[in-house]
């Protein structure tokens, strides 16, 4: 099978969305398919990959790419990114990461554009159900895949602190209403240690909340923190809280902490609550009296897992690098031999 990606952000940038696409390639690549990556953004580091790239293509050189393919794999929707297939007469998988508005309520034109294109032209394939549902029609789900082979359990690595964030430093990804559910724990006597990782807009503000509500001593900022290094850092802690705001489509941060041994609180809409499964504990997004109380229960606890080890593995199992990527291949052959 030769298969054309299209990923617009395609690694240096490092969100779900690249993460996923890489593991695809990567998978897909070790497996016997030849795939190439379609990219818009350079990479100045000139990371090597064992697949081609094509960054800011020409568009005959894109093209060409496009008509010498067997399938073509778009991640999200990309308006722009439609010529390519339909011109070059390929059949198209589009993989939906999240709402194409502000969230899944939003149907501004443009989403509704998306969508409807997306059910008439391609194959349509969702990270969560919860994405599945909000475009409708026909679509598969496919859950997002971690790096297994970087996040895991290291029992050499000291579990010393309690808790973690670890995301965009920005209003909807909720590390400010962690920080608030703290200081009301701090009132009842229990002062967990806590680390912030990530870097954004709101590092500043989020520095003053700690220190006007006197919770220094307790929290550090690490910053951006990446492969081993985070890998490290998710297994020195007990908690990972991913108090996100707005509805996550999915959330592979929170597997990414499971399997390094961490229990996982969550917030519940989207597709966060697919992400944990039932290895963790969830609470109403954006309600800090409801983290207060799941924060406490899991301090609480100390080191009693939330589900049995067996539901643990086979959550992670689903979500395996492998796993993920063997769907992807059944989903692109069955497309090319409709075709054929």
């Amino acid at each position: 099978m030769k298969a054309l990606i299209y990923s617009p952000a395609f690694p240096p940038k490092i969100g779900g969305l690249e993460e996923i696409a890489r593991i695809c390639a990567d998978g897909l690549t070790q497996l016997g398919h030849e795939i190439t990556v379609l990219c818009d953004i350079p990479d100045e580091s000139q990371t090597k990959y064992p697949f081609r790239v094509l960054r800011r293509a020409a568009f005959h050189e894109a093209f060409r790419a496009s008509r010498a393919s067997d399938v073509f794999l778009m991640f999200n929707m990309s308006l722009r990114g439609l010529a390519l297939p339909l011109l070059s007469r390929k059949p198209l998988v589009i993989c939906h990461h999240g709402w194409y508005g502000q969230d899944e309520r939003d149907c501004c034109w443009r989403a509704w554009l998306k969508m409807n294109l997306s059910r008439a032209l391609a194959v349509n394939v969702a990270c969560s159900r919860a994405v599945a549902d909000y475009l409708g029609g026909e679509v598969l789900v496919i859950p997002n895949a971690y790096n297994d082979g970087l996040f895991k359990m290291r029992p050499d690595i000291p579990r010393s602190r309690d808790v973690l964030f670890v995301g965009r430093l920005v209003s909807d990804k909720g590390a400010n209403l962690l920080v608030e559910a703290v200081s009301r724990l701090a009132a009842q006597g229990l002062r967990p240690t806590v680390t912030i990782t990530g870097e954004g807009p709101e590092e500043g503000a989020l520095r003053q909340q700690v220190t006007s509500l006197g919770l220094d001593t307790q929290t550090i900022f690490t910053g951006a923190l990446r492969g081993e290094e985070l890998a490290r850092t998710m297994n020195a802690h007990r908690i990972l809280v991913v108090p996100s705001i707005w509805h996550e489509p999915f959330g592979i941060v929170a597997l990414e902490g499971l399997a390094s041994g961490a229990m996982v609180i969550g917030s519940c809409r989207g597709g966060l609550r697919e992400a944990i499964g039932q290895c963790g504990l969830t609470f109403e997004n954006g309600s800090v009296i409801e983290l207060t109380q799941v924060l406490e229960k899991a301090l609480l606890r100390r080191d009693q897992p939330i589900g049995s080890d067996l539901a643990l593995m086979s959550h992670l199992k689903l979500h395996q690098s492998i796993s993920v990527v063997k769907a992807y291949e059944s989903v692109l052959q069955q497309v090319i031999n409709r075709q054929k």
